[in-house]
Parts: structure tokens; C-alpha cells; sequence
């Protein structure tokens, strides 16, 4: 535990992916403190992909997948909605990067970072997790933030991890409007937009797929954790698809994509992106035109829940994402679409980015209020410079897998984002070799 009582004060709003990431790559030279409004971690636990260009990163800060329930991603299979192979490609990213991609419950991925960030034993300052703490106003200026207590928390630098809708971006987008520049107006006021799909998602057992012959490939040991998706009837360009992973030995989670039409009313009377549990007749009949052993997978229960609904939203490209000294990350800044599955990874590749530039922001420079703001202004510049592009090529990218975009808008290819986001080293390498970067071309 560090001694040394000049360092950086940070707050941090959210305990997501994102907000834990930056605590653990922050918590070595500064003092970091997370506001979290849930009690429980992660009430709404689903399985993420964690790939190599997030996960080796994690790994050098001490994350081990063999302290939490994983699969290791090796293998990638595309079919028909007829259960027939389109291709079949192995993926191993530990032996062409270096690292390996997963597969993980959120909880138990963020189990591992907090254990990381708040062991006392690391080098640095534990971080603090407040639970139970909702921010109902942001102060972007001063770093503070009021709860609904009415208690106040302030540091040097805030960071909004506050998810895709985010009260410190709206408290950014305000104060930039205040100076009548950068958000002056915008796609529907810079708030979520949904995508025009919806995700049905439901864990099933993996004795299902053992008792099926036409989904046991599914289920083979040495292929354990085999990402398979299964496109409707317009191929590879359908909006209508259906995603199987495995997310613990035991259980795979089931994604099925789906235009949102018939629940868009449903969506808008709750003001929800979640509807829990719904009836398993109407995800059967979404996908009626699929193999019988695919259309299976939403009408059984299997003594767990119906399966829940989520509207797919994401964020229009913001002009920025600091104001002051508040900064915004992962879905605050740059929420995507699903279909890439790099969402998460984006936040926590943010992390590990706001860890470097702003590790030496220590001693003197404390002293001066005028010179603090320079270098913290000068730190968001850089922080920005490295993240935006690559974060919006993302986001395009994910809009384009999914068949969310027009022909016009470019082509996604899976090869070539494969190869450009899976090599990225970290902010430093960024920042020390930009000639060997990606272009971040679609």
C-alpha cells in the first residue's frame, strides 16, 4: 500500500466492466474510489466474449482465468438457418496473439478484477467500492458528484463508467452546450438509439445439446468453446440470427436476434431495454422459420427462466467525451451493437488506456489548481486522440455485422477486423509506434 498521500483522487461512477478495468490500472499511482448504485454486483448476469486484444491486457495485471469459471474461445462455426455449414474456422488467439479469448459470466470476470483492484497487497492504494450510491447530479467542472443522500464526492479527475445512460455524459453534453460548442444540437440529443432489433437471451443446460444429434457438435469436449451462429433466411446480411456459446462447463447462453417491430410498443410503455421472462411461444414464433432443433432452444425453460428481451441501442459517434475534468467511457462514450462482441472490451481497453496516460499525474503538479487543469485538459487530448477512432470503428463495424446498415455504408469483414483489433498492445504501444497502427478503414 502506497504512502505517498499526493496522488491523483479519482471517482469513478459505475462498477461495470469499464469502471473496475480503470480502477485496477489507475489504482497503482492514485487513489480511486467507485460509485456503484446497485447493492448486489451484476443482478443482471449474462455471459460476455472477453478477446484477446481486453484479455491480455487484464493478464498483465494479474487476471488469471483459472480463478473463475471460463471457456476458452477456439472455435468459430456460421450456418444456415437449416443447421447446415456455411464454414467452420478455428479460432486461437493464444497462439497467433498471445493471449486467449474467453468466455465468462460478467460477475465472474468482475469478481476477478475487483479482487485485483481492492487487494491491499498490490502495489498502490486499494480502490473503495461504494455500493448502494446513486449520483443524481455531476458537477463536471469541480469532479463531484451528488447522491440522493444528498452526500457529496469530489476528487481531481471523475470518470463517467456510468453505462449507455450515462448521467455524467448528459452532465458533459450540458456543460459543453453552457459554452454553446460540440453538442449545440445532435442525433436525438446524444441519448441511446435503438438499433431496430431486439435479443432474446436465455441460458440452456449443455445435456440439451448432448441429447441432440443435430447439436452435439455444440457440445464436443475439444470444441467446448465453439461460437456458433446460425443466420436467417437472408444469409449472412439477416438481422435475424441465432448466437450459441458456452458461458460456464456446464450451461451455454442463446442469443436470438430479431427485427423489434412487434415489441417496440413494449419498449417504449416500460422506458425499459430489459423485458424479463417473456412468453416462450413468441420467441418460438420468431424464429418458426428455423431447424426444429435451433427453434428447441427458446421453447423449453428448463427448470431456469423464459427467456429475457433486450433492445439493442447503441450511441451516435460524440464530438467528445471529457468536459472539464470528467471523462467518459466504454457504453457512456461509445456504446455499440453486439454483433462484434467487443462492447466490454472497449471499456476495458479505456481503462487501461486512462491507467497510462495519467500514471505520472503525481506530486507537484498537485500544488497548482491552474497547472492541474492544463495537464489534465492536455492527458483528455491524448486519451481521446487514441481511443476515439478506434472506438468508432467499432461501433461501425458492429452496425455493419449485423446487417444494420445499407450496402453504402461499407462491408464488414471478419477477417480483417479480426486482425485489426486483436494485435492492440495497449496505450503505450499506441502512443510510443503510431506508424504500426491500423488504419481503421471499413
Amino acid at each position: 500500500m502506497s504512502t505517498d498521500a499526493r496522488r491523483l483522487q479519482i471517482i469513478i461512477v459505475g462498477a461495470g466492466l469499464g469502471g473496475l478495468s480503470a480502477a485496477l490500472f489507475l489504482r497503482e499511482h492514485h487513489d480511486v474510489t467507485i460509485l456503484e448504485r446497485s447493492v448486489e454486483p451484476f443482478p443482471d448476469d449474462y455471459g460476455i466474449s472477453v478477446v484477446a486484444n481486453a484479455y491480455g491486457l487484464l493478464q498483465k495485471r494479474g487476471v488469471n482465468e483459472e480463478n473463475f469459471p471460463h471457456c476458452i474461445l477456439n472455435h468459430m462455426r456460421l450456418r444456415d438457418k437449416d443447421n447446415k455449414s456455411i464454414a467452420d474456422v478455428m479460432f486461437d488467439t493464444r497462439r497467433t496473439v498471445g493471449a486467449p479469448s474467453i468466455f465468462a459470466k460478467r460477475s465472474a470476470l468482475a469478481a476477478e478484477i475487483t479482487r485485483l483492484a481492492t487487494d491491499p497487497s498490490l502495489p498502490g492504494t486499494p480502490t473503495s467500492i461504494i455500493r448502494g450510491a446513486r449520483v443524481v447530479g455531476v458537477d463536471v467542472s469541480k469532479a463531484e458528484v451528488v447522491m440522493s443522500d444528498g452526500q457529496k464526492y469530489s476528487g481531481d479527475v471523475l470518470i463517467g463508467a456510468d453505462g449507455i445512460n450515462s448521467l455524467v455524459r448528459t452532465a458533459v453534453i450540458e456543460h459543453h452546450r453552457a459554452a454553446g460548442s460540440s453538442f449545440a444540437s445532435g442525433p436525438e440529443d446524444w441519448q441511446p438509439r435503438a438499433s431496430g432489433v431486439i435479443a432474446y437471451v436465455s441460458a440452456v443446460p449443455r445435456e440439451v445439446f448432448d441429447a441432440d444429434p443435430d447439436l452435439q457438435f455444440q457440445a464436443e469436449i475439444d470444441n467446448s468453446a465453439g461460437l456458433t451462429t446460425s443466420y436467417g433466411a437472408a444469409g449472412m446480411g439477416s438481422k435475424t440470427r441465432v448466437l450459441i456459446y458456452p458461458i460456464s462447463k456446464t450451461h451455454f447462453q442463446v442469443v436470438g436476434y430479431h427485427p423489434e417491430e412487434a415489441w417496440a410498443d413494449e419498449f417504449n410503455k416500460t422506458k425499459s431495454s430489459i423485458i424479463k421472462s417473456v412468453s416462450t411461444e413468441r420467441a418460438v414464433e420468431d424464429f418458426t422459420d428455423f431447424h426444429p432443433s435451433i427453434k428447441k432452444l427458446f421453447s423449453v425453460t428448463f427448470e431456469l427462466s423464459s427467456p429475457d428481451v433486450w433492445r439493442i441501442r447503441d450511441l451516435a459517434p460524440l464530438p467528445t467525451w471529457s468536459a472539464g475534468r470528467a471523462m467518459l467511457i466504454g457504453d457512456a462514450a461509445h456504446a455499440a451493437t453486439p454483433h462484434t462482441g467487443h462492447g466490454a472490451n472497449m471499456a476495458m481497453e479505456d481503462g487501461e488506456a486512462l491507467g497510462y496516460i495519467l500514471r505520472d499525474i503525481t506530486g507537484p503538479l498537485l500544488d497548482s489548481p491552474e497547472k492541474l487543469d492544463a495537464t489534465i485538459k492536455e492527458r483528455f487530448s491524448v486519451f481521446e486522440s487514441i481511443r476515439v477512432t478506434r472506438s468508432q470503428y467499432v461501433q461501425k463495424a458492429a452496425l455493419l455485422a449485423g446487417g444494420l446498415l445499407p450496402p453504402s455504408e461499407g462491408r464488414f469483414n471478419p477477417q480483417l477486423f479480426s486482425r485489426t483489433m486483436h494485435y492492440y498492445a495497449g496505450a503505450e504501444a499506441v502512443i510510443n509506434s503510431p506508424a504500426t497502427q491500423p488504419s481503421y478503414d471499413i
